[in-house]
């Protein structure tokens, strides 16, 4: 095994960014070295050590940009190279398989608003059809109270 001071550390610059997860998914991807990538420590190399790199980093399936939320930007990344064989992270590869397709897509979407300081105030926020409905008793409302005061008037 490697000599690693700091997990998913492959390219030995002391930090686990991009460029690791990369290697590690082009790694999976080619199925080669598993002594240096195997990360779960399970003797073979699967998008199972990708996942455990996530969890050593403490960064989430989904966040393609490694900025520690999975948000729009990721989301961005990933359609641009929809449908190309991109066997990186990075470029919005979740399973490591080669491909940046529908299965991607799904990892993405499931996880989609985590880290985010925001989530627990979106979740908060009403769907569209509850604004639309709300609009609409409001105009209805205000629609009465007018008719009514012509009435008297």
């Amino acid at each position: 095994l490697v000599d690693r001071t700091l997990a998913g550390d492959f390219d030995g610059d002391g930090l686990a960014s991009g460029d690791d997860i990369d290697l590690l998914c082009a790694a999976v991807n080619s199925s080669l070295d598993p002594d240096t990538y195997d990360l779960n420590a399970d003797g073979e190399l699967t998008a199972d050590d990708v996942l455990a790199w996530l969890d050593a980093t403490g960064q989430y399936q989904g966040d393609v940009n490694l900025d520690g939320e999975v948000e729009f930007g990721d989301f961005l990344v990933l359609s641009a190279a929809f449908g190309l064989q991109e066997p990186v992270w990075t470029a919005g590869d979740l399973n490591c398989d080669g491909d940046v397709a529908f299965a991607d897509f799904l990892s993405l979407s499931a996880n989609f608003g985590l880290g985010s300081t925001e989530t627990n105030a979106l979740a908060a926020v009403p769907e569209p059809t509850a604004w639309a409905t709300a609009l609409s008793l409001v105009a209805l409302l205000l629609f009465r109270v007018d008719r009514k005061s012509r009435q008297r008037g």
